[in-house]
């Protein structure tokens, strides 16, 4: 009786164990998405027009022909179109006549406050992205751009973008900082041509941590890491957003920026539903998961 006992006591001190470290789990990953805040939310889920919204804020989408820009008897392509996406719908944007820079879609009107990260903001970028059959990398094929300088250019301090490029790896990458600054690069193991060019949707999330480790994701899963300091760089007086710039032909959908790098959790939440958690529904569950394990040991 007394070893069954003991028996009995030992469970509930294991069960106390398990149930604190879920609980300081839970309260550390609803902490650490508490601000994490859509400033961009391109949903695409337009069925016609020239132009796409932001329902995060007010910023407003201008659709472009690739090309645009291009110099007599140089190919140009055809206007953006709304297309079935990942969720809802998509733009598709052809890689016809995409001279560097010439964007699918730009974006130079509304309130660009919150892109300005300064020098110690995290932030997150996140989209999905199916390439067209008939694409081919060219270069360092820009997908998503942020603009700091005057007339939205990169005569600023600093810059960031996504892209895909071909050479000595074909996948995704992001660079910010300074022209000269290193890129994050796919891991070796996901890194591959069937990413970005096998006619299929793939989820991209790119988390900047200024003074830690900034991360990419495919597909809810971590592809490339890389430690930079970079709190001396100076986010400050956005101008705008290029998307589907350079050459690059396909369709994109989803289209997050958050001001904080998101956690591998968070990201994975945003793969599989659209939906970064919510800190309230967390802590609900932290709660419920407690009184739960509290009434069971009761019981006992």
């Amino acid at each position: 009786m007394e070893r069954k006992s003991r028996r009995i006591y030992g469970c509930g001190q294991l069960g106390r164990v398990v149930v604190s470290v879920a609980v300081a789990a839970l309260i550390t990953f609803a902490s650490a998405q508490a601000n994490a805040e859509a400033i961009v939310h391109f949903a695409f889920d337009e069925t016609g027009g020239t132009t796409a919204a932001d329902s995060a804020g007010n910023l407003i989408g201008d659709l472009v022909k690739k090309g645009h820009n291009a110099n007599p008897g140089d190919p140009v392509g055809a206007f953006p179109t709304f297309v079935p996406g990942r969720f809802g719908n998509a733009l598709f944007v052809d890689g016809v006549g995409g001279n560097n820079d010439t964007p699918g879609m730009n974006v130079r009107t509304g309130d660009f406050s919150g892109l300005d990260f300064g020098t110690t903001a995290n932030f997150s970028i996140a989209y999905w992205l199916k390439s067209d059959p008939a694409y081919a990398i060219i270069s360092a094929d820009s997908i998503f751009s942020g603009l700091y300088g005057a007339n939205g250019t990169f005569s600023g301090s600093a810059f960031q973008f996504s892209a895909a490029r071909a050479g000595g790896f074909n996948g995704h990458y992001l660079r910010y900082g300074a022209p000269a600054s290193p890129d994050i690069q796919p891991a070796a193991g996901i890194d591959g041509p069937a990413l970005v060019e096998d006619d299929e949707w793939h989820h991209h999330v790119f988390t900047v941590d200024r003074d830690g480790d900034s991360k990419i994701y495919v597909d809810g899963a971590e592809a490339g890491s890389a430690t930079y300091n970079s709190t001396a760089i100076d986010y400050t007086g956005a101008t705008g957003i290029n998307l589907m710039g350079d050459q690059y032909g396909g369709s994109i959908d989803e289209l997050w920026v958050f001001n904080s790098a998101l956690s591998a959790v968070g990201v994975d939440s945003l793969y599989r539903t659209n939906k970064v958690p919510e800190p309230a529904t967390v802590v609900l569950l932290t709660v419920g998961l407690a009184a739960l394990l509290g009434v069971r040991r009761r019981r006992r």
